[in-house]
């Protein structure tokens, strides 16, 4: 099992240190007064690539409420398991990071629990933790949830009865000018994106649901991931925004399934013919089916 360590002197002020491929952080600079200033004020939220979730109090994303160092360790170790430069699996050295960040064994511990708590971190008893390492079958699992809370997002965010504030139709368009062919960054903006529109939908918990279930798509991409998306697909992330603003729910769902599907097929766990059958077909049911069951 690969360990995470961290060089002595690391810096963890804003911009100039990202871990390495070693999972190791750059020696560091004497942070200038303005940096400490920034570091008191970092967030959880600043883990998000998107400047528009940056944005967003934590608890607007459903996401905890970590704040200054426990942030900032937070927020570095996220990014290095999403950018692939530390691996699901890896073992986490408390001890090394306490001591390179010269903070207290309950502060790591804290950031370790938090990070457990979304599923991004296996946290046993009397053990190190480790970045979570989902089985095929629950890499399957979470990416059929994720389909069907997007279903339910999608379907009510383009309700001919929903009328989305201009403001919030910025946010989503702001993001969407952020997408990329490279690789990696448009995982993490694909993954992002869905995220944005459950908190637009204004759901508490579907929120919740889209957040956690996300972090797992994340660490599945990483670990089953076996070609690239064809080139065209992150401009279907545009279609699919622009039907939900045309309140055409029918296309921004046949938007949303195809992109769904091709990332399927790009994993190496594969699915039968069948199975895909099944999937879309859960696209036409599921949205009436949240309605029948809400008493719509």
């Amino acid at each position: 099992m690969q360990s995470l360590h961290f060089k002595n002197n690391a810096d963890f002020s804003d911009g100039d240190n990202e871990m390495l491929a070693s999972a190791e952080i750059a020696p560091s600079k004497k942070p200038c007064p303005q940096a400490v200033t920034r570091k008191i004020k970092s967030s959880i939220s600043d883990r998000h690539v998107s400047p528009v979730l940056r944005a967003l109090p934590a608890a607007r994303l459903q996401m905890g409420t970590l704040t200054g160092v426990k942030a900032k360790i937070y927020n570095q170790l996220w990014r290095s398991i999403a950018e692939g430069r530390v691996k699901p699996g890896t073992k986490l050295q408390e001890r090394l990071i306490r001591e390179q960040m010269d903070v207290s064994r309950m502060l790591v511990i804290s950031v370790f629990q938090q990070m457990a708590a979304e599923g991004i971190v296996v946290f046993p008893m009397n053990k190190s933790p480790y970045v979570a390492r989902p089985s095929p079958r629950e890499a399957q699992d979470v990416l059929t949830a994720l389909d069907l809370n997007m279903a339910h997002v999608i379907w009510e965010l383009s309700a001919q009865s929903r009328q989305i504030p201009e403001e919030q139709r910025d946010w989503i368009d702001r993001h969407l000018r952020m997408m990329t062919d490279d690789l990696p960054t448009a995982h993490l903006l694909e993954s992002e994106l869905l995220i944005l529109l459950a908190v637009v939908c204004g759901n508490v918990l579907l929120t919740e649901q889209v957040t956690r279930a996300v972090v797992l798509r994340t660490l599945s991409l990483k670990l089953y991931s076996e070609f690239p998306p064809k080139s065209w697909s992150f401009a279907s992330w545009r279609s699919l925004v622009d039907a939900i603003f045309a309140h055409q729910p029918e296309v921004a769902l046949r938007e949303y399934e195809a992109r769904s599907l091709e990332l399927r097929r790009s994993m190496r766990f594969g699915m039968s013919y069948q199975e895909y059958q099944d999937i879309a077909r859960s696209f036409e049911t599921v949205p009436r089916g949240f309605g029948r069951l809400g008493g719509a």
